[in-house]
């Protein structure tokens, strides 16, 4: 992976996930290392010259695809559309911000999207929902890249506990509900989400899906 020598960079090893920042790296080098199909492994979050790289680990993975899977339920259930982004990149090159979510979705917007092959900043919808794992601190520092994207909404894991932080302004703050799914609390959700590493997947999943329909009326 060839890039511009930075000033100062940094690797960091935490459950698995590697890091890597790199400083005063100019726009047109992250994108060249962005699109290079060889790094389609590799997250990148890039800010203004700052860019982190960083390659999920085992940990990681389980708890965003456990915690994708109960999106993919809930809405099963409840008889709501939805649209996965999955990694999808999204970039403000006039304001040299760019990233990829752990996985991002559309439901109340879902047919906007629908047909479409890229998306476009300029004329699709944001995600209605991202979802951001991490043991560090990482996805904190890009909440302010998805307000200036207009995100509505990011799950937050930190490897500990689920929060759900909704839009205000130009600022993100813990919601008890959900904005994409008005009807889920995030104690309900983290009742089921907590069980990762106690469970076998298709049960947290199948338990979940029995307390919806103890709980709600799908067609309501």
């Amino acid at each position: 992976m060839a890039v511009e020598t930075p000033t100062t960079a940094s690797t960091d090893v935490t459950d698995g996930c590697i890091r890597i920042r790199l400083h005063d790296v100019a726009w047109d080098t992250y994108v060249a290392l962005r699109d290079q199909p060889s790094n389609n492994g590799v997250r990148m979050t890039y800010d203004n010259g700052e860019l982190l790289l960083m390659s999920p680990g085992f940990r990681h993975g389980r708890r965003w695809n456990v915690l994708c899977r109960l999106v993919g339920e809930w809405t099963l259930e409840r008889g709501l559309p939805l649209m996965s982004g999955g990694d999808l990149t999204m970039r403000i090159k006039e304001k040299k911000l760019g990233l990829e979510p752990d996985n991002c979705f559309w439901s109340p917007n879902e047919s906007k999207l629908r047909g479409i092959d890229e998306w476009e900043r300029r004329r699709d919808p944001p995600p209605d929902l991202v979802i951001e794992v991490d043991v560090t601190s990482d996805s904190l520092t890009k909440l302010h890249v998805y307000a200036q994207l207009a995100v509505p909404e990011v799950w937050h894991d930190d490897g500990h506990s689920l929060r759900f932080l909704r839009l205000a302004g130009d600022e993100y703050e813990e919601s008890t509900h959900s904005v994409t799914f008005p009807d889920l609390a995030s104690a309900d959700l983290a009742t089921f989400f907590d069980r990762t590493f106690e469970d076998e997947e298709n049960a947290i999943v199948r338990d979940f899906r029995s307390w919806i329909r103890e709980h709600f009326d799908a067609s309501s």
